[in-house]
């Protein structure tokens, strides 16, 4: 799983009243700040690998505080049970798919897989 909310994300709850964020995200937005719609999906039950991106700003100014994120996902919304691994990675949200670095993570853990 590339950076995915398994839980509410803070962005989405914060933003889920905005009109724009509304128009925009439409019935996507509104899952994404509904917990009961997190609590309705079916947990995966394989070993699970979550690439969790850290390079989102952090500090006083950030929607996040000091917690790591990628600029849409905090890590901790990322976790699912503690049979998941998560491995963090220095990259934002929209370019965690383009990284390298993910592509040899992934390669690595499928390659372990079929073992």
């Amino acid at each position: 799983m590339l950076a995915p909310p398994n839980r509410t994300p803070l962005l989405a709850r914060r933003l889920h009243k905005q009109l724009l964020y509304r128009l925009t995200a439409r019935d996507c937005g509104r899952k994404l700040a509904d917990q009961a719609f997190y609590e309705l999906l079916p947990q995966p039950h394989i070993h699970t690998l979550i690439i969790a991106g850290t390079a989102g700003p952090r500090g006083r100014w950030s929607p996040f505080g000091n917690q790591l994120n990628d600029g849409v996902v905090a890590v901790e919304e990322t976790f699912l049970d503690p049979n998941a691994e998560v491995i963090r990675v220095p990259s934002v949200h929209t370019l965690i798919m383009n990284s390298p670095l993910v592509t040899r993570i992934n390669c690595e853990f499928l390659a372990d897989s079929q073992k």
